[in-house]
């Protein structure tokens, strides 16, 4: 599959030619392929929009006498999400897992590739919401105004350098499995979920260091956005849908100096208000909303 301008409008177009865009290095390490590869560009004119990067290696795993490998897939962001990402591995070392079980199968399915149309029968309804619904419209255009116009501090104590190098870098890692597992334990506990709790102690961190250089307000308003997968409202789809299906839910959450103090209380809260967002289907209102121009009577279509 590729994407082609056709008046005025991208679309997505079967490949002239199909091919496999699978390439092998050898003993390079997985990060500096992973660098390379977030700073390479896909042809999506030509297509196709993925491929894939074979990694060997001659070093020998003392423990057991085995070799490791490692596959990096890359991906082009209009036809995948982190739902369609984990579902594509977790489907390719299944069917890995197979052949080295010698019982491979002679199909393979890894889901199918949905272009959104409920997502676009929801915004319309929610458009429709909007119009009908002035008081609660006028409600959603004043928390994405104020979202929109708050201060970001980052750049303002973290000013970004003059000339900076144009080019993608990551910080590599690895969350702790049992560090993870008690986190997730804790958060439970206190009612709230994983997201949640790690997004508050991320804005009490940031809190914390932006005290440090120099913030003097007692208390501000920390804006976050959080992706969320829209398929949770799909009611028509059951099966494995593939694609890019992903809105943002954005949070402005006061925050203190103390927040440390009274963290558990400020997580709930925090907790509270990502739970409402989500229930709310606030992620596709906002987009609704930006369709939506105001009269002195009545919202209508731009």
């Amino acid at each position: 599959m590729c994407i082609r301008k056709d008046n005025g409008h991208y679309w997505f177009y079967k490949m002239d030619e199909e091919k496999i865009p699978l390439q092998v290095v050898k003993n390079q390490s997985p990060e500096s392929v992973f660098d390379e590869e977030t700073n390479t560009c896909l042809d999506s004119a030509t297509g196709p929009l993925w491929r894939a990067t074979y990694i060997t290696s001659d070093e020998t795993l003392k423990e057991n006498n085995t070799f490791r490998s490692n596959i990096l897939f890359t991906f082009h962001h209009a036809i995948i999400d982190g739902y369609t990402a984990i579902n594509i591995c977790n489907s390719f070392l299944n069917s890995l897992n197979d052949v080295i079980g010698e019982n491979v199968q002679k199909i393979y399915d890894f889901g199918q590739f949905n272009d959104g149309h409920e997502t676009k029968e929801l915004f319309i309804q929610r458009t429709e919401y909007l119009k009908n619904n002035l008081e609660y419209c006028e409600e959603i255009r004043i928390m994405k105004s104020k979202f929109d116009n708050a201060k970001v501090l980052l750049t303002e104590y973290f000013p970004v350098p003059k000339d900076p190098e144009k080019k993608t870098k990551f910080i590599h890692g690895e969350f702790n499995k049992e560090i993870t597992a008690n986190l997730i334990k804790v958060f439970k506990s206190k009612g709230i979920s994983f997201h949640a709790g790690f997004c508050s102690i991320f804005n009490w961190v940031l809190m914390d260091i932006l005290t440090e250089n120099g913030l003097t307000d007692k208390e501000i308003e920390l804006p976050t956005r959080h992706a969320i997968n829209l398929r949770r409202y799909w009611k028509k789809s059951s099966s494995v849908q593939l694609g890019f299906h992903v809105n943002f839910i954005n949070i402005l959450s006061k925050t203190d100096k103390i927040v440390g103090e009274n963290f558990w209380e400020y997580a709930k809260e925090f907790n509270k208000d990502l739970k409402s967002a989500i229930e709310n289907k606030q992620a596709i209102d906002w987009t609704a909303v930006k369709h939506l121009k105001y009269t002195s009577d009545e919202p209508q279509y731009e």
